[in-house]
């Protein structure tokens, strides 16, 4: 199968878990602005009842992280980017590298929040940062996996002087 043609189907099959991520992303990203907002109708009860939601979408986010980096190991176009341009092997290990780390941000914002009872309105702020911080760094990966591809796909090395 041509290369090309082989990344395009990989893409088109991920995009769609990439927007169900990036709309998880979205509403965890408002629910925790509404707990460290204090938003909520103030009762004990309500912000421990939301913080348990944000816990299950957290899971449910690590685990779509989780797919989708080992989805994108298995539809071989890392190994297409490097046989198409193997002068990006540093950049493509790079990817891989950006992967355990976005993992791993994503699992201490997850201890953070369990015990849900046991949170104040600063802690809350704090844990709304580091999710910030962590939407951040995982656009940015995104971003960058994006460029890479397309460099390695899209780009006319005899156009680039």
């Amino acid at each position: 199968m041509n290369q090309n043609r082989r990344a395009d189907m990989s893409n088109e099959g991920a995009s769609e878990a990439r927007r169900h991520v990036t709309d998880l992303v979205a509403l965890i990203n408002d629910q925790l602005e509404a707990l460290a907002d204090d938003r909520t109708d103030a009762s004990v009860g309500t912000t421990v009842e939301l913080a348990n939601v944000i816990v299950g979408e957290l899971t449910q986010l690590r685990q779509l992280l989780k797919d989708q980096f080992e989805a994108e190991e298995r539809a071989g176009y890392w190994a297409d980017v490097l046989a198409n341009t193997p002068e990006l092997a540093e950049e493509t290990n790079d990817v891989h590298r950006e992967h355990a780390k976005v993992r791993e941000t994503l699992e201490g914002i997850l201890e953070l929040v369990t015990p849900v009872a046991s949170h104040s309105f600063r802690e809350w702020q704090e844990i709304d940062k580091k999710f910030l911080q962590f939407a951040w760094m995982l656009a940015s990966h995104e971003s960058h996996k994006n460029r890479l591809i397309q460099r390695a796909f899209c780009d006319d090395v005899g156009t680039i002087d």
